[in-house]
């Protein structure tokens, strides 16, 4: 594999494992919301538990992932990378890994994009932050808004990712809602 195309994969492998000893994200799962519909107000669970973490990093509500991803999310749990962002995974019912997304707000951000951009079969996608690339058919999707960097994608077996068309429809609208809420 090229190494300028490994970087975003390593810079997303590193935060999403950071992001694993996470605490639990808000569900929208029967939670009122702010009036707004962009951020769910209330901080429970899907099995009714309180978060009292951070959940900076989880930038799409359960809710959206289910809906976008066509499966059942439970929970997403989101965990700093002091010095570099952070970054959140979400877990399908059955407890497997089944969307990530990671954060890089530091110097780095640039560079780790313009990597993810320089490789072969890249497709720009506008509408997107700043700058918007599909890394490949699987994903992830790497944006570029502002000064961050953003990698999200969806985790083998999701069904979604084999159909192609579907996958991308889903990531775009991951992507700008994930976006919209960087903190």
């Amino acid at each position: 594999m090229h190494p300028i195309r490994t970087l975003p994969a390593l810079v997303t492998l590193l935060l999403l494992l950071a992001a694993c000893g996470g605490t639990t994200a808000p569900s929208t799962e029967g939670a009122a919301t702010d009036g707004g519909g962009d951020e769910p107000a209330a901080t429970s669970t899907s099995d009714g538990g309180s978060t009292g973490g951070n959940t900076d990093w989880c930038l799409n509500t359960v809710d959206e992932v289910s809906a976008a991803l066509e499966i059942e999310v439970a929970e997403a749990a989101g965990n700093d990378a002091p010095g570099v962002g952070g970054g959140c995974l979400y877990n399908a019912a059955d407890g497997s890994l089944a969307y990530g997304i990671s954060v890089v707000t530091a110097d780095g951000a640039s560079g780790a994009f313009q990597a993810a951009k320089g490789g072969d079969g890249v497709e720009t996608i506008g509408g997107i932050g700043d700058d918007a690339v599909l890394v490949s058919p699987g994903g992830p999707l790497a944006v570029l808004k502002g000064d961050a960097f953003i990698s999200i994608g969806a985790v083998p077996p999701v069904p979604i990712i084999d159909d192609a068309a579907a996958y991308r429809a889903a990531l775009e609208e991951l992507g700008r809602a994930a976006v919209g809420r960087l903190p």
